[in-house]
């Protein structure tokens, strides 16, 4: 479960020249990601090497397991087990010239790499990505009807005539298109650009494209779709693909209350006629409509009762600043976030007007007070 950085580097290199397959690991364990007990098992998590597990997880009691497949990952680097094979009662040679059942996903790994031998002898023009491709979409799609099972299903790779399959993995948001200030929150009026990750797990295409339309039972009110529609390009088989320009774009609406969710669907497809087309990939836009303090205030600052306040980010006075918040402020403070006072703070409220310092969802993690800094506190609700 400890990653090799030497490790790593040596199979990015032979990962030119070979097909990289390893066993999942015998732990029964989920690769995650999740908040306890999950963990990636490597090399078979890399995305460059086919990691095999046996099949089923509850059932076999052992093998290390991707409950979500090897198409779905929430993983930034794209980590994944792709593979299931028999490692159950597997008989093998033993030393001394024996043979002996055994178990375990190093009896998966070793049968998938022998298989792959007999594959790259049989196609050799097929590339490694076509390959992770042809062997991933002939056994997941549909449970084989002689095993019941998702099992690699290795002449059915051979034989299959590959098509695009799209997913949205992923996107970016950005709001400094029309001089926007480019803080990476969502306010009212803005206009957001959003630029898909796009994975394609079979077969290449010339012509992706990506659109966007509201969530089910999303309020339309909220936002207008300006481009619902992009033309991003070709991908090859089993490859990522990401435009930097060409993006889909939706403008916020000015009225739009502070902390509001807006939800909207990403597909991807090839062609004009939507071939191929992706299941859709929800997305999550925030939006703030409040005063936005975060970052290093190197000057003093006064907070007024009449303006809502959001500390969206870590927010620093430095030495020799004052903190002023006047009575009847609320200050709403986003969720993992400090306040941290350098210098000074006076938070002086009155039995009829107090202070009110609250998270604007669950949590914050409160003040963070310089040794020598002054605080000030009085009629404050926290």
């Amino acid at each position: 479960y400890a990653e090799s950085s030497t490790l790593k580097l040596t199979l990015e290199t032979a990962y030119a020249t070979a097909i990289l397959v390893a066993a999942a690991g015998n732990n029964s364990t989920f690769m995650g990601p999740c908040s306890i007990g999950c963990k990636p098992f490597f090399p078979a998590a890399y995305n460059y090497v086919l990691g095999v597990q046996d099949w089923p997880p509850p059932l076999t009691g052992y093998t290390n397991f991707d409950s979500d497949g090897p198409i779905s990952t929430n993983y930034a680097n794209l980590l994944n087990y792709e593979l299931i094979a028999p490692g159950t009662g597997i008989i093998s040679t033993i030393p001394n010239g024996g043979y002996a059942t055994l178990t375990g996903t190093s009896m998966s790994a070793p049968l998938v790499a022998g298989a792959l031998a007999l594959y790259a002898e049989l196609k050799p023009d097929d590339s490694k990505e076509l390959m992770f491709g042809n062997l991933i979409n002939t056994a997941y799609p549909e449970l084989s009807p002689s095993t019941g099972s998702p099992f690699v299903d290795i002449l059915a790779a051979i034989e299959v005539v590959p098509t695009p399959k799209l997913a949205v993995l992923n996107h970016i948001l950005r709001d400094t298109i029309n001089n926007q200030n480019g803080n990476e929150f969502w306010e009212p009026g803005e206009t957001i650009e959003i630029l898909p990750l796009i994975k394609n797990y079979w077969g290449p295409t010339e012509d992706v494209r990506v659109g966007i339309s509201f969530a089910e039972f999303e309020d339309t009110t909220k936002a207008t779709i300006v481009q619902n529609e992009i033309q991003i390009g070709s991908i090859s088989a089993y490859a990522s693909l990401q435009d930097l320009f060409q993006t889909l774009k939706i403008q916020l609406s000015d009225n739009i209350a502070n902390n509001v969710d807006i939800r909207f669907d990403l597909t991807a497809w090839s062609g004009p006629d939507q071939e191929y087309l992706s299941n859709p990939t929800e997305i999550v836009i925030n939006v703030k409509n409040s005063t936005l303090l975060f970052g290093l205030y190197e000057t003093d600052l006064t907070l007024y009762p009449d303006t809502e306040y959001l500390v969206s980010g870590n927010l620093a006075m430095a030495e020799n600043t004052t903190l002023t918040i006047l009575p009847g402020v609320e200050l709403y403070v986003s969720d993992d976030v400090t306040i941290v006072i350098d210098g000074d703070i006076n938070a002086i409220g009155t039995t009829d007007s107090r202070i009110t310092f609250a998270a604007e969802n669950n949590y914050w993690n409160g003040f963070r007070l310089a040794n020598g800094a002054n605080s000030y506190f009085k009629y404050c609700i926290v």
